[in-house]
């Protein structure tokens, strides 16, 4: 089963070990590096927010006096232009219509 480990505790914890010794002397030291992943703290994951695309009734400047039809996420309802894989704005993964 996969972990999630918490990359920014290790990366902090090789960034101190860095800086006390050579980077090359840490890489040739293979072992210890896989146990520290072994070792290292896990995060729990946030669960993946679903949305879609809807259209709206108005338009958003994209810059210069053009406009174009807004859209709007149908989980934060924040206006966007582009039917992008996920909201920009609050990370839901926006499911493909058929």
């Amino acid at each position: 089963m996969a972990r999630l480990i918490d990359a920014d505790a290790l990366k902090k914890k090789y960034t101190m070990v860095i800086k006390r010794t050579s980077p090359s002397a840490i890489m040739e030291r293979p072992a210890i590096l896989l146990e520290d992943v072994d070792e290292a703290p896990t995060i729990d994951a946030e669960p993946i927010r679903h949305g879609k695309w809807r259209k709206v009734d108005y338009q958003i400047c994209v810059g210069k006096g053009t406009f174009v039809d807004a859209l709007e996420c149908s989980v934060c309802e924040e206006p966007n232009y582009e039917m992008s894989k996920y909201c920009p704005y609050c990370g839901a993964k926006m499911e493909v219509e058929e």
